[in-house]
């Protein structure tokens, strides 16, 4: 699974907006200008908008699962952005599924405002926690370190 407009998948673009265009006032960014002149333009080419949902992707996932699983057992693994496909996909609860791995997961489903994630604040947030936790247990590391005994292992 990836982002749309990522690898295999399609981009979704406006050719009549300008957006991600030369004749862009951004360039490849969209101004706020742009928005208003087509917000119906994806909706007009490819049409219903839902299609692009974490649910549709989840439910093609399941459908992917359901058509080329060995019949037995399942594991998903996600990251990133899949494991929040992932997480949706727990909700379908196919049968046939019986693990999930999230690795980076990248979700608020569910979260308060104040806590919802934003990629915006990432750094920041993942900032303090590797000062509270990472370095906390490297120091500890270091502090604890004169309390082992070093031994050399036999080499083969």
């Amino acid at each position: 699974m990836d982002h749309g407009g990522t690898g295999r998948s399609t981009r979704l673009d406006c050719v009549a907006a300008q957006a991600t265009r030369t004749g862009s006032p951004l360039g490849d960014g969209i101004a706020i200008s742009e928005v208003s002149e087509r917000t119906n333009a994806p909706e007009n080419e490819y049409g219903d908008l839902a299609l692009f949902s974490m649910t549709s992707a989840a439910t093609d996932l399941s459908a992917f699962i359901s058509d080329y699983s060995n019949g037995a057992s399942t594991i998903v693994y996600g990251a990133t952005y899949g494991a929040a496909v992932v997480e949706r996909l727990i909700h379908l609860a196919l049968p046939t599924v019986t693990g999930y791995v999230m690795d980076s997961i990248s979700t608020s489903s569910g979260a308060y405002l104040k806590f919802f994630e934003y990629m915006s604040t990432s750094d920041t947030d993942f900032g303090e926690v590797s000062d509270k936790v990472f370095f906390s247990f490297v120091n500890w590391i270091k502090s604890a370190e004169p309390t082992f005994t070093p031994r050399d292992f036999p080499q083969h």
